[in-house]
């Protein structure tokens, strides 16, 4: 499937997930977006970023296929202007956007990450005809997770495609995620996921281990950042005490200009040879 013009995702669209959670569902649709970069297919690896802190989580969801242009769409137009269905998993890094919650923060670095939305073939909407009618599951090695029917949402197709389309014009080809039933769970290295949906299909992903060299690598990296901070804050503190005032706010702001601008004059640490790396910062 190419890759959408947008995502939009519904939260909480199953009672049963929101209280499990420790949420109230809501009386009305609410939505998110989802970066259509983070979009990948049957088949296709799920990335754990080594750098997420917690839990992350698999969520099975049935999408819609946006197949007409559309906005204020009746609800009861709305499945006219659908193309048809997907297996799909939103994929959810749970601790970090519980986290944000808390803080009364946007939802989207616990939603965000490539390969945080999986995909499947679409079916065309004539081989669906009730959608709201859908045994849905979820399997992780072979093991049941959840096992819902998309009859428990709180806000059918018609309805969501409605409530989407009052504020954006949906396009074709555009991508509406409508929730997931309870039995949400984490998704660990080295584990396989499975979406199942009846009449729509099912879809299977491995989250393989990270690979040890690219994970060193890249915690080389960070570390290399985090000491040319450390480095350029005694640097300015030194300055000061000097009487001297470095023109850089800090070296993420123009890396080279600041490499020339402190390799000029007393201090080295922004250089390549001091850090022994090169634009990691």
């Amino acid at each position: 499937m190419d890759r959408p013009g947008k995502v939009i995702a519904v939260g909480r669209n199953y009672a049963a997930h929101a209280r499990e959670l420790g949420n109230a569902p809501p009386e009305a649709p609410f939505f998110f977006l989802k970066a259509p970069s983070t979009m990948v297919g049957d088949g296709d690896p799920i990335v754990l970023p080594f750098d997420i802190e917690g839990e992350v989580h698999h969520e099975a969801e049935l999408a819609v296929i946006i197949g007409r242009k559309g906005r204020r769409i009746p609800a009861a137009e709305a499945l006219d202007f659908v193309l048809g269905y997907a297996c799909a998993n939103d994929v959810t890094a749970r601790t970090e956007q519980k986290a944000l919650q808390e803080r009364k923060l946007p939802w989207f670095g616990g939603k965000n990450a490539d390969s945080f939305l999986v995909l499947g073939p679409l079916v065309p909407a004539a081989a669906v005809p009730d959608p709201g009618a859908l045994r849905i599951r979820c399997l992780v090695d072979g093991a049941v997770r959840q096992d819902g029917t998309t009859a428990d949402m709180t806000h059918g197709v018609a309805a969501l495609v409605s409530h989407a389309s009052r504020r954006l014009t949906l396009h074709p080809g555009d991508v509406l995620l409508t929730g997931t039933p309870a039995g949400v769970g984490p998704l660990r290295p080295g584990e396989t996921v499975e979406v199942a949906i009846e009449g729509v299909g099912r879809i299977r992903n491995p989250a393989p281990r990270p690979d040890a060299a690219v994970r060193s690598t890249a915690l080389a990296a960070a570390a290399v950042c985090r000491g040319r901070a450390k480095a350029h804050a005694a640097h300015r503190a030194s300055a000061a005490r000097a009487g001297e005032r470095c023109p850089m706010p800090s070296c993420a702001s123009d890396p080279l200009r600041h490499r020339r601008h402190c390799a000029s004059r007393h201090w080295t640490g922004c250089s390549p040879a001091a850090t022994g790396a090169d634009r990691t910062g």
